[in-house]
């Protein structure tokens, strides 16, 4: 278990230190998302009271997705 903690840990720290490097980007690259975002996916459309809907789930490199 402590070894999870450690290497959640570690990864947690990877993820800041690469958001800190891009933390004053003034346009989205797709560098920039190939550096920070491992996988986005993205639900079929459902219709909800007239409107389309749909999930999108971010997993971000070294911790994966964040809720």
């Amino acid at each position: 278990m402590a070894d999870n903690l450690e290497d959640s840990a570690c990864k947690a720290e990877q993820l800041a230190n690469e958001m800190a490097e891009c933390a004053e980007i003034k346009e989205l690259t797709t560098a920039i998302v190939n550096r920070l975002i491992e996988k986005i996916e993205v639900s079929e459309p459902i219709a909800t009271d007239g409107e389309k809907v749909q999930n999108i789930r971010i997993f971000y490199k070294f911790v994966g997705e964040i809720n």
